[in-house]
């Protein structure tokens, strides 16, 4: 998502709030959103925080979001589904 909207929003400025969101998560649920929004940021930092502190299941987990809501995104403005 932050690639398709790269000229008009730039999430990586937010990095570090959504790091601090993923660490202080009450809940598995924030968790899996912060840590889908930094692989939507992507980039060298991102990936290097994501290797560092989620465990292989829950980086798929947040990729399974991200895909998800693509596909969402996608459905809606073609209108399929």
């Amino acid at each position: 998502m932050a690639t398709l909207y790269r000229d008009k929003v730039d999430m990586a400025v937010h990095m570090k709030r959504i790091r601090r969101a993923h660490e202080e998560a009450a809940s598995r649920a924030e968790r899996k959103l912060a840590l889908a929004a930094l692989q939507a940021i992507g980039g060298y930092r991102a990936f290097d925080y994501m290797e560092r502190n989620a465990s292989p299941a829950e980086f798929e987990e947040g990729r399974m979001v991200m895909a998800s809501v693509l596909s969402e995104y996608y459905n809606n403005r073609t209108g399929a589904g």
